[in-house]
């Protein structure tokens, strides 16, 4: 089969019968081609059209083109092809190009192994590749490896369920113990304390090693850990596993403190072994009982019982989520090739379990952990999967049927979907649960490590705050009752909690907006949080000092800033270019002005509040001043459209006169004044 690809200067290369060659000279009815190895003079003709052949090739003094790089070659070519003719991104075209390619060739992992007489050595030269004087890991390896392990898996359970496969298929027999033997020749090979010497990381200074080699290393002892827990019944000792996840854990340690790029842990490892990970760690919170006895093995207590193991299976599943968030569901590689359906219902499943062992009271570092790997679940769920998220809860609720601990049975809820708000509510005691814990700490701080705990907890309320923003996103599944009563929760959390943490503010901040915005309209809230802000802040007039009595106890001296910048604003932001968008294309009707003269008018009684503050961040005074600048312009542009429509002067006109006027018109100044004083002293 004639295929022809690019070489790294674009000349054309054809691939022939394992062999690779270079155009020699054109004929009128043929074309030459010779082989690519300098050393052999070996020729082949080919139709001036290069589609037939013309004569057979002659003798070859080479060793033929491994099949691997023909299909790096085409995959290459793919890659040129679509950059040339598509207007996609280049990284993304890469990505998808490697992806394919993986999926399409899995059992590629053979080409790395080499059998020398009765030993098996693995061809690292294969695997690293020296560039700019320095050795690179080629990333497919640990994947293709991964592939591999799967493979072996899968046909082990397709052999138990048909034992006359052998006898109907001798391929399938021969390739089978091929690959066994392949596989158990590589563990023989990296399942050893001094393995990373294979791959040069050992005895090399830090300046010395790669990130890749690391990379390679860690990648390797991801596949011998699943490798060996889903044999664990019947082959493979917890010491064995335990020293695997130990070598992994020094690795990545010295990448860190070597403050080199951290490798995305837990792409390796399947959705499979994740979940029975989980399971193994969470089964006794949840159920409070030993695990199921048809699969219990007596090890299986002391590797559930080793904080290290705990810590990697949390590392692996937080890796696992991020890779698929940031690559996307139809990018991602993983071995088990789930996408869609499969990946939902993956991710539901998890979601359960979790849910399940975060509604006990188990310790609050486990309790961050678990909340962290809910947040990861949801982001993937509602940005790729379109009605999903009532699909989830409705699992995770069912799941915990019969446990009313979490729940409050004398809350009443729609008929719509009763799920969704009893999972918010369960949500609103894990927080409570949680803030006790926190608050109980804080007494104790410095003793006994309670301090390091304390922080836990403000993640662990963070995390509860994103879960709730997440799960109350749509609108469709709760009623308006409903979302009155969590916006009346989160509200008084934010008038009670005394926060000093950046995240958590502008976490319980937002999701009170979030769930405000619901119900009605927000913009009121926006002028609330704009006082406290400016309650907490020095005038920009030294003569004068703003007495305030605060509505929310978390806005502070510590995190005033960080929600102006990073909530009001925005949000300011967000309203004002719908402002403009309304005047520039719509005719407004008698009860649309009320409302655009009422949203107008919050807006700039909010900026009333800021522009009297003494704010020292240049980029934040460049923004309020360019926002007030439309702001005024979509007022100069809704007088003249007034005016031009002859419409009668009303009430809320003049209230707007007079807020941007007279109002206005002193703290505008003032905040002009200081800023070029500002902008002089600078």
């Amino acid at each position: 089969m004639l295929q022809f690809t690019s070489s790294e200067r674009n000349k054309p290369v054809l691939n022939y019968n394992g062999y690779q060659y270079t155009l020699k000279r054109k004929a009128a009815t043929t074309n030459e081609w010779r082989c690519r190895q300098r050393k052999c003079s070996s020729t082949l003709s080919l139709t001036s059209d290069n589609e037939v052949v013309f004569r057979a090739p002659s003798a070859h003094s080479c060793k033929g083109v491994h099949s691997s790089k023909q299909v790096i070659d085409e995959a290459v070519e793919r890659m040129k092809k679509r950059a040339r003719e598509e207007t996609t991104t280049i990284p993304k075209i890469y990505t998808e190009e490697l992806v394919r390619t993986r999926i399409a060739n899995p059992s590629m992992i053979a080409l790395y192994y080499e059998p020398i007489g009765d030993k098996c050595t693995l061809n690292l030269s294969s695997c690293l590749i020296e560039r700019d004087d320095k050795m690179q890991a080629v990333e497919p390896f640990a994947h293709l490896l991964h592939c591999l392990c799967l493979c072996l898996h899968r046909a082990d359970c397709l052999l138990k369920a048909n034992s006359k496969i052998f006898d109907e298929d001798s391929d399938v027999s021969v390739y089978l113990k091929k690959a066994t033997d392949i596989f158990k020749r590589l563990i023989i090979l990296f399942d050893d304390d001094e393995f990373t010497d294979s791959v040069g990381v050992k005895g090399l200074s830090d300046d010395k090693t790669s990130p890749q080699m690391y990379t390679l290393c860690i990648d390797i002892c991801n596949v011998l850990i699943e490798y060996k827990f889903m044999r664990m019944k019947y082959l493979e000792s917890t010491a064995s596993i335990l020293k695997s996840i130990d070598q992994e854990s020094r690795l990545h340690d010295k990448m860190s403190k070597a403050k080199l790029r951290l490798p995305t842990t837990g792409k390796l490892i399947s959705f499979t072994c994740l979940k029975r990970f989980l399971h193994s760690i969470l089964w006794t919170k949840i159920f409070n009982a030993d695990l199921d006895t048809s699969n219990h093995n007596i090890d299986i207590d002391l590797l559930i019982d080793d904080i290290n193991y705990r810590t990697y299976v949390m590392r692996c599943c937080l890796s696992k989520l991020r890779a698929i968030t940031s690559n996307g569901i139809k990018y991602y590689f993983d071995a088990e090739n789930m996408r869609q359906e499969k990946l939902q219902m993956m991710l539901i499943d998890l979601h359960t379990i979790l849910y399940q062992a975060v509604t006990k009271d188990i310790n609050i570092i486990l309790t961050e952990q678990i909340l962290q790997l809910i947040v990861e679940i949801w982001k993937i769920i509602v940005n790729n999967f379109r009605g999903a998220a009532a699909l989830m809860i409705d699992s995770a609720m069912k799941a915990l049927s019969g446990d009313s601990d979490a729940i409050d049975s004398n809350i009443s809820y729609s008929q719509t979907d009763p799920q969704t708000a009893r999972f918010a509510e369960s949500f609103k005691a894990i927080y409570k649960r949680i803030e006790s814990e926190y608050n109980r700490l804080i007494e104790t701080a410095g003793v006994d490590g309670s301090t390091a705990k304390a922080l836990g907890c403000l993640k662990a309320l963070i995390y509860v705050a994103d879960i709730l923003e997440l799960a109350l996103k749509d609108g469709e599944h709760i009623d308006r009752n409903e979302y009155q009563s969590f916006a009346e929760w989160a509200s008084s959390t934010c008038m009670q909690g005394k926060y000093e943490d950046h995240q958590l503010s502008k976490a319980l901040v937002r999701l009170l907006i979030k769930l405000s915005s619901k119900i009605s309209n927000h913009a009121p809230l926006l002028r609330k949080i704009a006082m406290d802000i400016h309650g907490q802040c020095e005038d920009v007039s030294e003569d004068t000092k703003f007495v305030h009595q605060p509505y929310f106890a978390i806005i502070n001296e510590k995190t005033h800033m960080v929600i102006l910048n990073n909530i009001v604003i925005v949000d300011l932001e967000r309203m004002i270019n719908s402002l403009e968008w309304i005047i520039q294309t719509q005719i407004l009707s008698y009860d649309q002005i009320t409302h655009f003269c009422a949203q107008l008018s919050y807006s700039l009684t909010t900026f009333g509040q800021i522009l009297q503050c003494r704010l020292k961040n240049k980029m934040t005074i460049i923004n309020i001043v360019k926002l007030l600048t439309k702001l005024y312009t979509i007022l100069d542009e809704f007088t003249r459209q007034m005016v031009k429509n002859k419409t009668p002067i009303r009430d809320e006109f003049e209230k707007l006169a007079s807020i941007s006027g007279s109002q206005l018109q002193q703290p505008c100044y003032g905040f002009l004044t200081y800023t070029m004083v500002i902008c002089y002293i600078k």
